[in-house]
This record gives structure tokens, sequence and C-alpha cells, in this order.
């Protein structure tokens, strides 16, 4: 409850970054649409190998371009495909479900991305038009870049997923099977985030916790036990509920809280210097492949 309201009251302090990212605001600024990204996410998603093979696609014609959008997608990818090599092991209650879920999942985030990049902005959820516009702007840290598409995903979408997918029959099977993933995904950012730390470390700068520590209130506020507990307790009350009112409190939730740490994640409270030496650090080279690397390190030692 503390870090839902947490978001909550910086929701509402930050009036300034909903109204920069308005659809107005961001159709003032848009410059055209990425052929080859449209292309790679028009179609809805079928299947979890199409899922990860379109992702790792969308991430490397991104970072190739150098958008920091891919930053996101290198996580997401390694994501999909550690939870695909526990549907090969056979860990789940229902494999079947699982799978849709992770397909449902998938394709909420492609419909916010290609709305994005093909300029219907009202279309895209508050928290992902944060995710998609503050990297362009190169006005964040990768570890910003990253935190703000989880956020988007889990804070955001998971509820809806899960509300798609359905909890029925055999919900307390289901809750396993979610709290399993839960697992698979906390040991995986656990090694990414370390991971972004280490590229700053790398180049010298041991004071890299000084960033990391300042986003304390995010890392709470988007703990994937948390947050996840949290897009299960909305989900249930969207399918159980037959009271509208009663819907779109749970709706206004889900996007207050998402916007908040959203504005949480872009408003560190580290020194200002400290900030602008990171970022020059950072613009020599973008980190995904140093990230692709500890993700798949990370994957081989679970003994997949």
């Amino acid at each position: 409850m503390r870090t839902e309201l947490r978001a909550l009251e910086r929701t509402v302090r930050h009036r300034s970054y909903r109204r920069a990212y308005q659809p107005e605001s961001l159709a003032d600024r848009w410059s055209g649409p990425d052929q080859v990204l449209v292309d790679l996410v028009d179609e809805p998603f079928t299947e979890i190998d199409d899922v990860y093979d379109r992702l790792e696609a969308a991430e490397s014609h991104l970072r190739e371009q150098c958008d920091r959008r891919s930053v996101f997608l290198t996580i997401y990818a390694e994501m999909t495909d550690a939870v695909r090599k526990d549907l090969d092991n056979d860990v789940f209650n229902d494999p079947e479900w699982v799978r849709a879920y992770l397909v449902e999942f998938a394709d909420w985030y492609r419909r916010a991305l290609l709305a994005y990049e093909t300029g219907r902005f009202e279309e895209v959820p508050h928290p992902w038009r944060v995710s998609f516009e503050a990297p362009a702007n190169e006005s964040t840290l990768y570890v910003q870049d990253a935190l703000l598409g989880i956020n988007a995903h889990i804070n955001y979408d998971l509820a809806y997923t899960l509300a798609a997918v359905g909890l029925q029959p055999n919900r307390r099977e289901k809750l396993e099977d979610h709290n399993e993933i839960n697992r698979t995904l906390n040991r995986l950012i656990d090694v990414v985030l370390a991971e972004l730390a280490n590229v700053y470390a790398a180049d010298g700068y041991a004071r890299v916790s000084e960033v990391l520590g300042s986003l304390d209130h995010a890392f709470v506020l988007l703990s994937m036990a948390e947050s996840r507990r949290l897009a299960w307790q909305n989900a249930v009350s969207l399918v159980d509920t037959d009271w509208a009112v009663v819907e779109r409190i749970v709706r206004w939730r889900i996007g207050a809280v998402s916007s908040g740490a959203a504005y949480f994640i872009l408003t560190p409270s580290t020194n200002p210097p400290l900030i602008d030496t990171l970022r020059t650090v950072e613009s020599s080279d973008l980190p995904n492949a140093d990230l692709h690397r500890a993700c798949q390190y990370w994957i081989r030692e679970r003994g997949d």
C-alpha cells in the first residue's frame, strides 16, 4: 500500500510530466515511422517462438539505429527466452495457459510500440509514452531506460494480460504458475541491473551506487514480486467484479500507479553533476551487447 501511495503522490505532483507526454505534445515532435520496426510488429504474435524471434529482431534493429528503446528489448527478449526454457523443463502446472499468457503479454507491448511508431499516440498508454519518448530525448541513463520499460510492462500491461487469458479454472494453480515466473524473472533482472552497474564501474565510476541508490523508491515500486503481486490483485478485481464503478477504479489505479512509478524513475535524487558524468560515459556505446552476454551466461548457468 505504501508503494502505491508513493506512486500516486508522484502522479499528482508531476503534472508537468503528464502534459509533456500528452498525444498532442508527442505529435508535434513526431518525425514519421521507422518502417522496418513497423513491419516487425505489425502483426499479432502467434506463439512464444514468434515472440522471441521478433523481439530479438526489433532489438537488433533499434541497437543498429542507436535507438535507446533497444535497452528494454534486450532485457525483454531474454526474459521471454528464460520462461520459454522453463516451459521446456515442465515446471508449470498449466503450460498451455503460460504460453497464452506470454503471447498475450507480449502483444500488449507490441500494440503500444506499433501505435507509438505510427503516430497514433492517443492509443499508447501513458507509461509507455514515457518509456518510448524519454530515451529518444537522450535525457535518461540506461538503467532508467530499462526500468521505464519494465514499469510500463509489469505495472500497466500485466493486469490486463491476466484478465484477458483468464484466471479460471484452477485459479490456485494459475497463481502458482504466475509466481513461478516471478522467481525466474527476479533472478534475471538482478543480473541485468548488476551488469548495467558494471558498465559504469568498468569505466572507473565507482560512485554509480549513488545513482542506483537514488532510485531506491523506483526499485521498491518495481520489485518483481511486489509489482506482479499487485498485477494479480488488479486482474482478480477486473475479472470478478460486475460493477462498472469498481472496474473504473481498478483501471484508474493501474494507470496512476504505473505513471507515478515512471515519474519516480525520471527524477532520481542524486546530484546532477554525477548524472552528467555518467551520461558522458554512456555516450561511447550502447551496453546492449554486454547485457545480452550477461543474460545468456545466466541462462546457461541454470543448466537448461
